[in-house]
């Protein structure tokens, strides 16, 4: 070690003068992110795999269900043959009869009958119509009014069945509907609402005791009458 100036002979202090040290490297962040990243990707796949191969493992349980039911149905079919006994192939019922069946050790069974049921078919009653009688109507008998006798005086009236006349009598304020046929009625004779009259003309009118009747007849000449 080399010495000062001034201080030739004096002994050094340790930790004055101390070999330098080589540099420690330092550590790089994205390289601890990344591999955290990766461990984490390699627990995932590694779960995925493990349920994966669990939920594709079989179920035993269906197939020694299935031996069992062959076991118990081989054990059942072998025993009547072992025994020598014989069983009915089909149930009687009430719509088929029975089918006999023996059965031999060893010998394949055989049906002594075989019967088909047809079923019968029902005939239905077909209801009978009645005819319902038509009600005729019965006519009612009108009464029917003779004319008056050739003789009849009705001082100049025309020639009715009720009588009707000038000579004198009750107004006729409702004649009957076909008096048109033995009066010379005016067009409108039925639009009237008073009593029947005569005008000059000959015509009979409906409109007595009226202001303006007969006026496009030549007026009033007399009222006709029921006796």
């Amino acid at each position: 070690m080399a010495e000062l100036p001034g201080q030739q002979g004096a002994p050094t202090p340790p930790w004055r003068y101390q070999s330098p040290q080589p540099p420690r490297p330092k550590k790089s962040r994205t390289a601890l992110i990344l591999g955290f990243v990766a461990a984490a990707l390699v627990l995932c796949c590694g779960g995925l795999a493990l349920v994966g191969a669990i939920a594709d493992k079989p179920d035993p349980a269906p197939k020694a269900a299935a031996a069992a039911d062959r076991s118990s149905s081989s054990s059942s079919s072998s025993a009547p043959a072992a025994a020598g006994t014989s069983a009915p192939a089909v149930a009687p019922s009430a719509s088929t009869p029975p089918v006999v069946t023996t059965t031999t050790p060893g010998a394949p069974v055989v049906d002594a009958t075989t019967t088909t049921a047809k079923a019968t078919p029902t005939v239905k009653a077909t209801p009978t119509v009645k005819a319902t009688p038509t009600v005729k109507a019965t006519p009612t008998a009108q009464a029917t009014t003779k004319p008056p006798a050739p003789g009849s005086n009705l001082c100049g009236a025309p020639a009715n069945p009720y009588g009707y006349n000038f000579c004198g009598g009750s107004y006729i304020y409702n004649p009957p509907s076909d008096i048109c046929n033995y009066l010379n009625c005016i067009a409108n004779f039925w639009n009237g609402v008073g009593y029947v009259i005569q005008c000059q003309d000959g015509t009979f009118s409906k409109s007595g005791g009226r202001s303006g009747s007969c006026s496009h007849h030549q007026g009033n000449r007399r009222s006709l009458y029921s006796p």
